[in-house]
């Protein structure tokens, strides 16, 4: 079971997540061991629990480490990182699939958590691309602050969405995970005193990770 004890919501997304999941927790494991309760509601009330402890899995992951984590990074080296992790998955759809080109741009973050955004990102990007569609990276600076940016040629996002994609079990699909990845990426990116954005896009969606330059 997942140590209820190892999330201490050091960021604003993890301290309003951790209460509310770990009291979902504690009731669905009450739930589960009443001794007169239908064997049915006691197995709803164990996949309940078994849901909540993973996302509460998800948070530790994400929990960023005590102290000063900034680092000065290259982000074409973790973009290149990301790029591979997903790569077979968009093989499957025959997508094209360019890694970024570009010089070392280095940037002050945490790298586990660039990486974690990235793939993220990416892995959304596969999952919405129709088959033989495109994805793409780019980035340039500007005042001092790096954009690196994901676009592909999906549905995209509606308007009337836009803003809600980043909000904590808010789903871009019905089957799309337990909507907790973006919330926790642009949780990560403004702790490191970037953003993640999604932009006005004329084809498909546009995600823009902004961290300072290194």
């Amino acid at each position: 079971m997942t140590d209820l004890r190892g999330i201490k919501g050091s960021g604003p997304i993890h301290a309003r997540l951790a209460t509310a999941i770990r009291s979902i927790v504690l009731e669905a494991e009450s739930m589960a061991k009443i001794k007169d309760a239908h064997p049915r509601y006691k197995g709803y009330a164990d996949d309940i629990a078994g849901a909540a402890r993973h996302l509460l899995g998800l948070l530790v992951d994400a929990q960023p480490a005590a102290g000063p984590s900034a680092q000065r990074v290259n982000i074409v080296e973790l973009a290149d990182r990301a790029h591979g992790m997903v790569l077979l998955r968009a093989r499957d759809k025959q997508l094209r699939f360019p890694p970024l080109v570009s010089p070392a741009q280095h940037v002050c973050g945490d790298p586990g958590h660039i990486l974690q955004i990235l793939v993220n990102l990416l892995g959304n990007a596969v999952k919405f691309t129709p088959e033989r569609g495109r994805i793409d990276m780019r980035c340039h600076t500007s005042g001092g602050i790096l954009h690196l940016d994901v676009c592909d040629t999906g549905p995209g996002v509606p308007e009337e969405a836009q803003e809600r994609v980043f909000r904590a079990f808010e789903r871009m699909a019905p089957s799309d995970g337990v909507g907790l990845g973006l919330a926790i990426s642009r949780d990560l990116a403004r702790q490191m005193q970037g953003d993640l954005l999604l932009l006005p896009s004329a084809t498909g969606a546009l995600f823009r990770l902004s961290l300072p330059v290194g």
